[in-house]
């Protein structure tokens, strides 16, 4: 949201007042440290964000590094990552190595847009409502004479429907915004490693 178009938001809700661009988090953070559902990051280019209270978590994200591996160009790295129905996982591998392939269905990984200089990637993963954790493993090209994290990853969540969409809070500053806008809202976090 724009904040400083007098066609977006109320300028005299307080709230509004307390906003926050999300600039600097963007060159500390994989994809800006905002819980996106779908990689959108460069078509929504001006973000804020709101202070507030932490949300009520029903089922937070339980991410679990399974095996790591030595693999003829490198390392595999299989996780487990456990959440509610709608998760999105981002990975960004650290500057001169590469993704070269995983077991999701496409085997080739598409990269996303670049942070720091480095390729990035999006898994969307949603499932019903019987809980079915994501487990797949990463290839990654890694130099035989580097040492350290192999990459950055980071897990949003969404909760969309039921119990958790929506604490009281949030409920109010939904109301608050003007009869024209059409306000799509719901409870998302943002939880990330460096492994």
């Amino acid at each position: 949201m724009d904040i400083n178009s007098p066609h977006t938001v109320d300028r005299d809700v307080p709230e509004m007042q307390k906003a926050n661009p999300v600039t600097t988090d963007c060159d500390e953070y994989l994809y800006c440290g905002l819980p996106y559902i779908v990689p959108v990051l460069t078509m929504i280019w001006k973000t804020h964000w709101l202070p507030g209270p932490a949300p009520n978590i029903i089922t937070p994200v339980n991410m679990t590094v399974i095996k790591r591996e030595t693999i003829s160009s490198g390392e595999r790295i299989i996780l487990k990552v456990e959440g509610p129905t709608h998760i999105g996982v981002i990975i960004s591998p650290m500057e001169g190595i590469e993704l070269t392939s995983w077991s999701l269905k496409t085997q080739y990984p598409l990269a996303g847009p670049k942070w720091k200089g480095r390729k990035t990637y999006f898994i969307y993963y949603a499932y019903g409502l019987n809980p079915v954790p994501l487990v797949f493993h990463m290839d990654f090209k890694v130099p035989s004479i580097y040492k350290g994290p192999i990459l950055d990853l980071a897990v949003t969540s969404h909760y969309l429907f039921g119990k958790g969409k929506a604490s009281s809070t949030l409920k109010h500053l939904v109301a608050q915004f003007p009869p024209w806008t059409a306000v799509t809202y719901w409870t998302a976090t943002y939880d990330s490693w460096i492994i």
